[in-house]
């Protein structure tokens, strides 16, 4: 019952976004504990607080998905992001390398890649998104930083897709990280 549950969850999602989750049937299929898990990931990866800290999630979000190296997965983050009230141009500017130019939603985005690639400037960014929006605004980044590329991850490990990577990093938005992949 609790999968036939989790796979209806699935279907509707799968059709509001119109989105390929069948790699998510296939876990729920393995095993019902890790349906539940899969059911429960949004509750960190869609944690958004405080609600006027929209934009930053989002640019963090976008960031790490695109990390992950799939285009559908980041596609459906700026559906998500967009039904939330986010501008799809200032997520735009993040996937063609502009952040720095995209607001709050750069910010969020910078976050993430700093984040991921161990850079220094983190510690800056994190400092302006605390002082900007509070704590819960940082939690939000760092859960998306941390989540978005999960699903990438799931997509290619179960061989659900065939996912090349797609790094848009704004060139400047790691002034410190001269090694850095673009």
């Amino acid at each position: 019952m609790l999968k036939w549950i989790i796979h209806s969850g699935l279907r509707k999602f799968s059709k509001r976004y119109d989105y390929d989750n069948q790699y998510m049937h296939r876990l729920v299929d393995t095993s019902t504990s890790v349906g539940v898990g899969i059911a429960c990931l949004p509750l960190l990866s869609q944690f958004r607080r405080p609600k006027e800290a929209v934009d930053i999630w989002a640019g963090a979000m976008l960031a790490s998905t695109l990390d992950g190296g799939c285009s559908q997965c980041a596609d459906l983050i700026v559906k998500q992001a967009v039904e939330a009230g986010v501008s799809e141009a200032k997520l735009a500017a993040c996937r063609q390398g502009s952040a720095k130019q995209a607001g709050e939603v750069g910010l969020g985005f910078r976050f993430a890649v700093a984040v991921i690639q161990d850079d220094a400037a983190r510690d800056e960014l994190r400092r302006e998104i605390d002082l900007r929006f509070g704590n819960s605004a940082v939690v939000s980044a760092t859960l998306a930083a941390a989540t978005g590329r999960m699903f990438p991850v799931m997509k290619r490990g179960l061989g659900r897709a065939a996912i090349s990577p797609v790094y848009l990093y704004d060139p400047e938005a790691l002034p410190t990280d001269k090694n850095a992949r673009p």
